[in-house]
């Protein structure tokens, strides 16, 4: 339910309708609202006083969506080259400790695929579909393929 519907229901619960009442009030064609919905809602307005929905549990984010795109760009312009190098240039120009693994789950994300570092082989593979398209897309890589 959105924000409208559930102040309208709270409005017609204080009026003294029950939750099928005001179901059948509320309900569109295409959109049907359950009762026991109405019944969270009203509980929840009880014990709160707001219609919002409750915040999110769980740790901050230690890295915020820029700080990402940070790491991204220095292993594009090939500042850096490893996750150690990545890991390091956060603590010194950002103020940041991150672990590796983080590092490497943001490049994960992003779709840059990374292994632990060989003589062999770089840690970290990268390429582009078109320089100039560098903010918009990423190319796939297939990351079985460096396992």
């Amino acid at each position: 339910m959105n924000t409208e519907e559930r102040i309208q229901a709270i409005i017609l619960l204080k009026e003294g309708y029950s939750s099928r009442e005001v179901v059948n009030k509320l309900s569109k064609p295409g959109k049907k609202i359950h009762h026991t919905s109405i019944l969270r809602l009203k509980k929840k307005y009880k014990e709160t006083e707001s219609i919002k929905n409750k915040q999110i549990s769980g740790w901050p984010r230690k890295l915020t969506e820029r700080d990402e795109r940070t790491v991204i760009w220095r292993i594009l312009k090939d500042e850096c080259n490893t996750v150690s190098e990545v890991q390091r240039s956060l603590k010194i120009h950002d103020s940041i400790e991150v672990n590796s693994n983080m590092v490497r789950r943001i490049l994960k994300k992003k779709w840059i695929c990374c292994k632990s570092e060989t003589k062999k082989t770089p840690a970290i593979k990268k390429t582009l579909e078109n320089p100039v398209r560098i903010r918009q897309k990423i190319q796939i890589l297939d990351c079985r393929r460096l396992k």
